[in-house]
């Protein structure tokens, strides 16, 4: 049975691999270790759909304002969504780093991979389908009513499920908020964009996960790309006044404080400029 499940981990490697140039162009790399293939990590960076590298145009002055405070050693590789209205110029997940890690079962493909995700942290809850705790909840995974995985699944559908639910009306995913209104996502979304910007920016850019140490590369490579655009965003939201709020429905209560979050992207700016002054 294992050599079977070995057999087919990599067949879906190569899949992989070929689709390598595809998958980066939406931000999602993969790395996998010869020593243990039933281990494999994606890294997702979220980008909005329309436009490239971090949503193009930036929010306007009231645009930013929606999207921030709630009312109340191997190389890497590189379901159905509801119906979503017109994106945001930023998206509630763009630019953030999201790390899953997939645990093979021995008996592959007849059991689905066991996910893990990160950042784990107790703030916010970044999205329904991805707990706290790193707990992912997906009927694909069968770790949800209706388990629906079939051998003919893949590693590549399963990140391509991963990053598919990081989108604007992610809170539909929520049972019992299928249908919630335009003032639900949004409140939702405000809540997430601090959240990610502190938990799946901020704290991974300051290497407190070292779990993504096999993204190191490329996460100082994005950065390095689109700071600018990190920058500008928090510029905006900064001007909005800092109030505790409360993330629904899962009764969060944050301080979003968006001049901290400033402070700390100055700071990473500030250990860029020291390297670049260091003598070669």
């Amino acid at each position: 049975m294992e050599q079977l499940a070995h057999k087919r981990v990599i067949k879906d490697l190569l899949i992989l691999s070929k689709n390598k140039e595809e998958l980066k162009t939406r931000g999602i790399y993969i790395y996998a270790n010869e020593q243990d293939i039933f281990t494999i990590e994606c890294l997702i960076i979220p980008k909005h759909k329309e436009d490239s590298p971090l949503g193009g145009s930036l929010p306007s002055a009231s645009a930013a304002a929606s999207l921030s405070l709630c009312a109340s050693s191997t190389s890497p590789l590189g379901g159905a969504l509801p119906s979503a209205p017109a994106a945001p110029l930023t998206s509630a997940y763009t630019g953030g780093f999201f790390l899953f890690k997939l645990e093979i079962p021995k008996d592959y493909p007849l059991s689905p991979p066991k996910a893990t995700f990160n950042p784990t942290q107790y703030q916010v809850r970044l999205h329904p389908n991805y707990y706290e705790n790193g707990y992912v909840c997906l009927s694909t995974l069968n770790t949800w009513a209706n388990p629906d995985w079939t051998p003919s699944m893949s590693i590549l559908s399963i990140v391509n499920i991963l990053e598919e639910r990081f989108n604007e009306r992610a809170l539909c995913f929520e049972p019992g908020h299928q249908d919630a209104t335009q003032e639900q996502l949004q409140q939702f979304n405000k809540c997430v964009r601090y959240g990610v910007f502190c938990q799946a920016i901020c704290n991974v850019l300051e290497n407190k996960y070292p779990i993504y140490a096999n993204f190191k590369t490329i996460i100082r490579e994005h950065w390095l790309a689109n700071k600018d655009q990190y920058i500008q965003e928090v510029d905006q939201l900064a001007e909005l006044p800092h109030s505790r709020t409360r993330q629904s429905p899962y009764q969060h209560f944050l301080d979003c404080n968006y001049q901290a979050v400033k402070q700390r992207l100055a700071t990473l700016l500030e250990n860029d400029k020291a390297l670049e002054d260091q003598p070669v």
